[in-house]
C-alpha cells in the first residue's frame, strides 16, 4: 500500500465510508500508533517506513494520547479526525443502525413565557426567536400569534424562554445580541434593557455574541457567579447537576466574579467556578461550543459526565447498575446521530456498556 492509498483509507474511515475489510486493514496499520516508537509488521504492512514516519508525525504533532476514543468530526476535519483516532490504534466507527435502542435526537423547540405569565410554545419548525420593539418574529421573518403583553417603556417586565431536555433554540435580544440555547437550560430577560445596563440570568448552557455597547455593560447571572461584558462571543455551561460553572471565552474581553473574587478571561481560556475558587485555563474552544455546532465532543470526560449530556439532548433517564471507574473519554459524534450511534461508539471501547429499556438506558462498567 503506497502512500496516496493509506490517505485514502484514513479519508473513507474518516468519514464512515469504509467497509468492515477496510475497517480491519485500517486496525492493522494503526495498532502500531499505541505506543510511541514502535515499528510497522513490515511483513503483513508493506515497506513504507516513510508513510509511516510522516503520519506518525502528524499524528503527535496535532493531538495528545488519550485513553479512549469515540468517532471524531466528519468534513471537513478529516485529516485530523482520523489522527486523534488513531493515537490510540482502534477503530471505533459503525455504519449499522440498531433498532433496539432507536432514540431520536434533540430539535428546536422552546417555551416563552411572557411578562404576563402566558406560556407560548415556539414553533419547532423555526430555529430563533426575534424580540423587537414589542414585537414577536421568528428568525425568517413570520409572526408569532402573541404579544408581548408589556409596555415598550416598562424596562422591569421580566420575560423568559426554556428549553426542555432534547431541545434548543436561538433568541435574538432587543438590543440584537443572541443567545443560543442548549437543552434543559432557562435565559430570563427584561422586555427591554435600560440605558445604564443590561442584565440576563442563565441557568443550564448558552453561547452568547454580546451586542456591542460602550455605555451599557452586559452581564450573565448564574447560579455562582455574574459575568460583565461589552461585546463578545463566549459560551456559558451552568447547569444545576454539574461541580462547576465553566466560561468559555472565543472573542472580547469579560469578567467573572464571584464571592468578592474578580476574573479577566481573555480569547481562548476558560473560567471554572467551583464555588470555591476560579482557574483559569487555555482550552480548545471549538470543544466548548462544539453542542453549538451540532456536535457532541468529549475531552477527558469520565462516564458519568458524558452520561449527562446525553440524558438532556435524548431526553433519557440513566440508571447505573454497578460502580463506574473515573476512567476518560475523547472524541466527538454528531448531535444528530441517534442514540444508538452514540452509545455502540462508547460500548467498542469494550469498557462500558449499556442496555436500553423505553428511554431509560442502564450503563455498567
Amino acid at each position: 500500500m503506497n502512500k496516496e492509498e493509506l490517505l485514502e483509507l484514513v479519508t473513507k474511515v474518516s468519514d464512515g465510508e469504509a467497509t468492515e475489510q477496510e475497517i480491519a486493514l485500517f486496525n492493522k496499520y494503526y495498532n502500531a500508533y499505541q505506543k510511541d516508537n514502535v515499528a510497522w509488521d513490515t511483513s503483513e504492512m508493506g515497506p513504507e517506513q516513510k508513510v509511516h514516519d510522516e503520519l506518525k508525525h502528524m499524528i503527535f504533532s496535532q493531538v495528545r494520547p488519550q485513553k479512549k476514543v469515540i468517532p471524531f468530526w466528519r468534513k471537513p476535519y478529516r485529516i485530523v479526525a482520523a489522527a486523534v483516532i488513531l493515537v490510540v490504534g482502534s477503530v471505533l466507527l459503525f455504519n449499522s443502525t440498531d433498532d433496539r435502542i432507536y432514540v431520536e435526537a434533540g430539535k428546536n423547540t422552546a417555551t416563552l413565557t411572557l411578562a404576563n405569565g402566558k406560556a407560548i410554545a415556539l414553533s419547532d419548525a423555526k430555529s430563533g426567536l426575534v424580540i423587537d420593539a414589542g414585537k414577536l418574529t421568528y428568525d425568517d421573518g413570520s409572526s408569532v400569534s402573541a404579544a408581548l403583553g408589556v409596555h415598550n417603556d416598562n424596562e422591569n417586565a421580566m420575560l423568559s424562554i426554556s428549553t426542555p431536555k432534547g431541545g434548543t433554540y436561538e433568541i435574538v435580544l432587543t438590543d440584537g445580541t443572541h443567545v443560543w440555547l442548549n437543552a434543559d437550560s432557562k435565559l430570563e430577560f427584561p422586555a427591554k434593557f435600560s440605558s445604564a445596563r443590561r442584565l440576563v440570568k442563565l441557568s443550564g448552557e448558552g453561547y452568547f455574541e454580546v451586542a456591542k455597547n460602550k455605555q451599557s455593560p452586559f452581564r450573565v447571572l448564574t447560579k455562582a457567579q455574574e459575568i460583565e461584558v461589552l461585546g463578545t462571543h463566549f459560551n456559558v455551561d451552568a447547569y444545576d447537576n454539574e461541580k462547576s460553572v465553566k466560561t468559555t471565552l472565543l472573542e472580547g474581553l469579560v469578567k467573572v466574579s464571584a464571592n468578592g473574587v474578580d476574573k479577566l478571561l481573555d480569547p481562548g481560556f476558560q473560567a471554572v467556578n467551583t464555588g470555591e475558587r476560579i482557574s483559569i485555563a487555555k482550552v480548545d474552544v471549538n470543544a466548548a461550543v462544539a453542542w453549538k455546532n451540532k456536535q457532541f465532543v468529549f475531552e477527558s470526560e469520565n462516564i458519568k459526565s458524558i452520561m449527562r449530556k446525553v440524558e438532556r439532548w435524548y431526553n433519557v433517564e440513566v440508571v447505573y447498575t454497578d460502580d463506574v471507574s473515573e476512567e476518560t473519554f475523547s472524541g466527538g459524534v454528531s448531535r444528530f446521530d441517534n442514540l444508538s450511534e452514540v452509545l455502540k461508539s462508547l460500548e467498542s471501547t469494550g469498557n462500558v456498556s449499556f442496555k436500553v429499556k423505553g428511554r431509560i438506558v442502564y450503563v455498567s462498567m
